[in-house]
């Protein structure tokens, strides 16, 4: 992100991924429990203190034990405007029905905080990839519709069949042209890719005789939290914060247009997105807090950029220059 001093990018997470086998509940593929046939059923479980709940089958008909596996994930990622945080995975087989028949399923706990402004769903496309499979939630998901600032709970489902296992398989979130997060499930699932947004504290002043533009802190994203939307794969969103003293009476707005940032290539972006009000003014200086300026940049964004700002005539006192720049170090 953008700042004159320090470097700042998207942190990478160090993680630790707990994988609870179950006894009671065969190794992850569904397999029969190695229990003798006479044992009772209370005497099926877990020895190792994960949960799981397992029946007989009857392996003369091609059916299995039916089981509950659960898997602690623990891992985080932010996507479209959400922060998600993943708790447990669920594998399970169920009892066969009057045909024979059995449903395979991995279900994802999760918890959605809204970090944008809209009550909505999240609404990215979610796939666990397995060495031998690749497959999408189903429509059957829990996606509770969340007001923006808050949290709701819900669940990822996926429809496996018997030869899934959680342990070389990971999560992926986002299609192929965005940014995609991507979570380890199992010990073998690989990276945590979780596209955390990275913040930093700015102490930046762009003045003239008119006005001070105080820039307090930059992010850099992968995601707009208040559209929903991902950036493409390979860009990402920086926005600067600021606040304003207006030193000229009345209420006068700076517009986004003004504004432009040119990127270590030489190039030049317009703002993508900003919130500039009206801006009262005295000869003593009143404040507007809150202002910020979003741009799309390249993706990896490593080098000196330069906020220049061409304020119009009414913004220009005596002796006032007719651009300013910024010099900001990602």
């Amino acid at each position: 992100m953008f700042y004159a001093t320090a470097r700042i990018g998207l942190p990478a997470l160090a993680f630790t991924v707990l994988l609870t086998g179950a006894c009671g509940g065969g190794e992850g593929d569904g397999a029969a429990n190695d229990v003798p046939t006479d044992a009772p059923d209370a005497a099926l479980g877990d020895s190792d203190g994960s949960e799981s709940d397992t029946t007989e089958g009857d392996p003369a008909d091609g059916t299995i034990e039916a089981f509950e596996e659960v898997y602690p994930v623990n891992q985080t990622f932010w996507h479209r405007g959400f922060m998600v945080e993943i708790g447990n995975g669920i594998h399970a087989v169920s009892e066969p029905d009057a045909f024979g028949a059995q449903e395979f399923t991995f279900t994802l706990e999760a918890a959605f905080t809204n970090g944008g402004d809209n009550q909505t769903f999240f609404d990215s496309v979610v796939t666990v990839v397995t060495p031998g499979n690749t497959l999408t939630s189903t429509f059957n998901s829990d996606l509770p519709s969340v007001a923006g600032g808050l949290t709701g709970s819900g669940a990822f489902l996926f429809m496996v069949d018997e030869t899934f296992q959680i342990d070389d398989a990971y999560l992926v979130i986002g299609s192929g042209s965005e940014h995609q997060a991507r979570v380890p499930l199992g010990p073998g699932g690989g990276e945590l890719i979780a596209l955390e947004p990275s913040d930093a504290v700015l102490s930046e002043t762009m003045s003239n005789s008119l006005i001070d533009m105080n820039f307090r802190s930059a992010a850099v994203r992968a995601d707009n939290p208040l559209s929903y939307a991902q950036m493409e794969a390979d860009k990402l969103a920086v926005t600067l914060n600021f606040d304003v003293t207006s030193y000229k009476s009345g209420n006068w707005s700076v517009f986004p247009q003004e504004f432009a940032l040119t990127l270590p290539s030489g190039s030049s972006v317009a703002v993508d997105g900003s919130d500039l009000p009206g801006l009262p003014g005295s000869e003593q200086g009143l404040d507007s807090t809150g202002l910020y300026l979003r741009f799309i940049v390249d993706d990896p964004v490593a080098g000196t950029y330069v906020l220049r700002w061409a304020p119009p005539d009414r913004w220009i006192g005596e002796g006032d220059p007719a651009e300013y720049t910024l010099e900001l170090e990602l």
